[in-house]
């Protein structure tokens, strides 16, 4: 079970890595500081799933130290 829980820590962690890359990598902000808010707003979806895939990660590595 620990192994298991160990490679669901894993890829829940890159799950959220990516998720948060890819919304990151959406927004051109660089000159544009009129559409922060609505591009923020654009972002919030991702940023749950991110968040969402990153509590799985805790979960499971907390699984994995549970004396079995």
């Amino acid at each position: 079970m620990t192994d298991a829980a160990s490679w669901i820590a894993i890829g829940a962690a890159l799950t959220s890595a990516c998720v948060g890359l890819y919304a990151a990598a959406g927004s051109d902000l660089r000159d544009n500081v009129e559409q922060f808010i609505p591009q923020l707003r654009r972002q919030a979806p991702w940023a749950a799933w991110a968040a969402i895939a990153a509590a799985v990660s805790v979960v499971a590595q907390a699984m994995e130290k549970l004396p079995v």
